[in-house]
């Protein structure tokens, strides 16, 4: 069994963003607790679970109409990487231990940088929206997934200041 090339991920990538559809971000939306329980079960894709959780969460603001300012292109892109991972039967299947995965880790590589600043904006959205459980939650996935305190970047649009 041959490992697939950066370009063939991409070439496959891309098939799949110009076919997505509505009914494909619904399907999605439905099964991001999958995808968490899947990553989070994966020696290959354990790593990016904050990220993939905070696709999750955007995908689902999105879907719910409570957070309509990252682009439709993100957000199908957003659910043809959770699509794509849940596919046992890609690129490289699933079933092959390890290697099966590697392909998901690329789609997930590749479909992060498209939408990262997005997903961002709309996580710094989230920490100044929440409740104070889920602003707890938001934060921790902002600071294993960004790497920066949330409180450098929660700044008011309006008046400048920090807001802690």
């Amino acid at each position: 069994m041959r490992g697939v090339s950066k370009q063939e991920v991409e070439i496959e990538l891309k098939k799949r963003l110009e076919t997505a559809s509505e009914k494909d971000v619904q399907e999605a939306v439905g099964r991001v607790a999958e995808v968490i329980k899947k990553v989070s079960e994966s020696g290959v894709l354990r790593k990016e679970l904050a990220k993939v959780k905070l696709l999750g969460y955007a995908l689902k603001d999105y879907w719910n109409g409570k957070y309509r300012e990252i682009p439709y292109g993100s957000i199908a892109a957003i659910a043809v990487a959770i699509l794509y991972i849940l596919n046992p039967v890609d690129l490289i299947p699933d079933v092959i231990p390890v290697v099966g995965q590697l392909d998901d880790a690329m789609v997930l590589s590749l479909v992060w940088k498209m939408v990262s600043e997005d997903v961002r904006q709309y996580a710094i959205w989230k920490i100044n929206s929440a409740d104070v459980a889920e602003k707890v939650k938001i934060e921790r996935l902002y600071k294993e997934t960004f790497g920066d305190r949330c409180c450098e970047v929660r700044i008011s649009e309006n008046s400048g200041k920090n807001l802690d």
